[in-house]
């Protein structure tokens, strides 16, 4: 997702419009890229009570087991 919607769109965009990739435009990339996937990891977090009772095997389910662990441990 980083890859995709920070780097490929943005620096594109850029190479497109002005036909070089500039220092700006790389940096603006990450900056979107960081901003994609926290939105992706917020919008899979209001998943996890029903993939938990659906049985599913997510990426956010078992990361949520662990910080439920760590969370047990730290205290």
């Amino acid at each position: 997702m980083f890859v995709f919607f920070g780097v490929v769109a943005t620096t594109g965009t850029t190479y497109v419009i002005i036909q070089k990739v500039t220092r700006t435009s790389i940096v603006a990339s990450i900056t979107v890229g960081c901003l994609a996937c926290a939105l992706l990891v917020v919008n899979n977090l209001r998943d996890i009570p029903g993939d938990t009772v659906a049985g599913k095997k997510t990426l956010a389910v078992r990361l949520a087991a662990i910080a439920r662990l760590a969370e047990c441990i730290s205290h």
